[in-house]
């Protein structure tokens, strides 16, 4: 699902706004609920919705691309600041204004990546192991089984394979993506390569004064058999 800057703009405008008005598909009510801010050491009010999406569909909010608090802050603060240094207060505003946007998009994103979507997964050696590939698959459990299928082997019998979801998507993307981790394999390997040949020199190097010093060692005994004598 693909949105033109003016419509991401849009939404974005929309959830920031204190009652949101969502895509119109779904009747949106809220209420008001205080709370205790700890960093200003007070109670405060804010705004919640009887949808955790706040009248739009869970992908709809993924393909913002806003992903993470970071990602809202950047992406805010270039729309709403462009690149000049900001105030205090600016700075201030622009930490509220992200702290609301991420609050109404977090649900979204964990939703989506807990569940899945037809679309691209990186499979991964355990939890948070080593990034074997990436698959085209309709859900996660699609996804580990063809993790198993192509790079089980590699696992070491104590780590499972896991999936992650990345995007949705076509399978045109899993090509790109995997042919990329060819690319990068391969030049680690050249890398390698030319690090043995080095290290190949290195020992030949070493070898070399190792045999000189012995002749050296057995040099000087025959001076000093000599000597002796």
């Amino acid at each position: 699902m693909t949105m033109t800057r003016e419509e991401k703009n849009a939404i974005v405008k929309d959830l920031l706004a204190l009652r949101p008005k969502g895509d119109g598909k779904k009747k949106l009510e809220f209420r008001d609920v205080e709370y205790y801010c700890y960093d200003a050491c007070k109670h405060k009010n804010r705004v919640e919705s009887n949808d955790p999406h706040w009248g739009y569909s869970p992908e709809l909010l993924w393909s913002l691309e806003l992903r993470s608090s970071s990602c809202c802050r950047r992406y805010l603060e270039a729309v709403c600041y462009g690149d000049r240094v900001l105030s205090r207060g600016e700075r201030g505003g622009l930490s509220r204004k992200t702290n609301r946007l991420w609050q109404r998009v977090e649900p979204a994103i964990d939703l989506i990546q807990s569940e899945g979507r037809e679309g691209t997964y990186q499979i991964r050696k355990g939890n948070y192991g080593e990034r074997l590939g990436v698959v085209f698959a309709n859900n996660h459990d699609h996804a580990q089984q063809l993790g198993e299928m192509f790079y089980g082997y590699l696992t070491d019998g104590e780590q499972r394979i896991r999936s992650r979801f990345i995007e949705m998507g076509s399978i045109d993307t899993v090509q790109a993506e995997n042919q990329k981790m060819v690319d990068d394999h391969t030049a680690s390997i050249e890398k390698l390569r030319s690090r043995i040949e080095s290290a190949k020199n290195e020992i030949s190097k070493f070898e070399n004064l190792i045999a000189a010093g012995q002749m050296l060692q057995m040099h000087t005994l025959d001076q000093m058999l000599a000597d002796a004598e």
